[in-house]
């Protein structure tokens, strides 16, 4: 059986979500994409045939995007470019102790395996010893290597670049719920996983329950069910392009530019406020993804959309045409 037309699928129900919106766009323009798979399609304009594999296409380069998987080659090439991360360092996995004794000079720290993503394996606010070895425990596998970094302060946002310029900003809220005074903790996170049903992005990305179910928070306590911050552990998305200093735009495009020709990116940014101007005392780059999703700045759960597929296509195509 064939692949239905994305124009006759509801987005965020059959074809992956940033796929989708990009083969929209395709369409719009006149073109038919033609589907290999749910996240990749190819498609001919002007005798030139493009491909997407989620946001993967043209300007992405093999060699980019291999570096981003490693989160130590990604501490080396953003430090070698002049730019912020968190104090730490990468460890092999038979080296427990010097880790160790870094982590307990950097408490809390978060701890991570160098060469997984989507959360898998990741501690954050470990303060202690027997936290660490459990932490490591998880971290570790057999010839992989360990990253060990100070946690910091601040909220978590998403700045995707095009071209080594930021086009879109989404901030990241940690999976969380407020209470009424009446509802358990189970009530409400049901409650808001019904409501995310109705954003395309967010209905992929559920709410986890955590701790007791059966607790009853006070009206107006915020009770934080996952604090690793990403959309994929039930975060909540915001748009912040047009609030966050210039000065984290210019980071993320830098970002982009330490790997070699990624051509586009989402870079991760920790930040105490983005109102005001990046220092080296404020802010840490924790991440930069080849591939990133680009649904929260569509479909954000406040503030304005913004088309990250147009850019999007718009540098894929004028690639080739140049």
């Amino acid at each position: 059986m064939g692949y239905p037309p994305a124009e006759e699928v509801p987005l965020g129900t059959y074809y992956e979500l940033s796929t989708h919106l990009i083969a929209l766009e395709v369409s719009r323009r006149g073109h038919e994409p033609i589907w290999l798979r749910k996240a990749a399609f190819v498609v001919d304009i002007d005798g030139v045939t493009h491909g997407w594999n989620m946001t993967r296409c043209a300007v992405t380069s093999t060699i980019g995007a291999e570096l981003t998987t490693r989160k130590d080659y990604t501490r080396a090439l953003l430090r070698r470019a002049g730019l912020t991360v968190a104090a730490g360092g990468s460890y092999r996995s038979d080296d427990f102790d010097r880790a160790l004794s870094r982590a307990r000079r950097l408490w809390p720290v978060a701890v991570k395996p160098a060469g997984r993503g989507s959360g898998h394996g990741v501690s954050v606010g470990v303060s202690d010893e027997d936290g660490f070895r459990a932490a490591w425990e998880l971290a570790v596998s057999p010839g992989g290597k360990v990253v060990v970094e100070r946690v910091q302060d601040g909220e978590e946002a998403r700045f995707l670049t095009v071209g080594g310029r930021c086009i879109a900003v989404a901030g990241r809220t940690p999976a969380q719920v407020i209470g009424d005074g009446r509802s358990t903790v189970a009530e409400l996170v049901e409650e808001k996983n019904a409501a995310r049903q109705d954003n395309p992005h967010l209905r992929g990305h559920t709410v986890p329950v955590r701790g007791d179910p059966h607790h009853v928070p006070a009206s107006g306590e915020r009770v934080v069910l996952d604090d690793r911050g990403g959309f994929s552990s039930g975060a909540d998305s915001v748009d912040l392009t047009d609030t966050a200093h210039p000065s984290y735009l210019d980071l993320a495009g830098r970002a982009e530019l330490a790997f070699p020709q990624l051509g586009l990116s989402g870079v991760d940014i920790i930040a105490s406020d983005y109102t005001r101007p990046a220092t080296p005392e404020n802010h840490v780059i924790v991440e930069v993804n080849s591939r990133p999703a680009i649904g929260a700045h569509h479909f954000p759960a406040h503030g304005t959309p913004r088309d990250a597929a147009k850019a999007i296509v718009d540098a894929c195509t004028d690639v080739t045409a140049g």
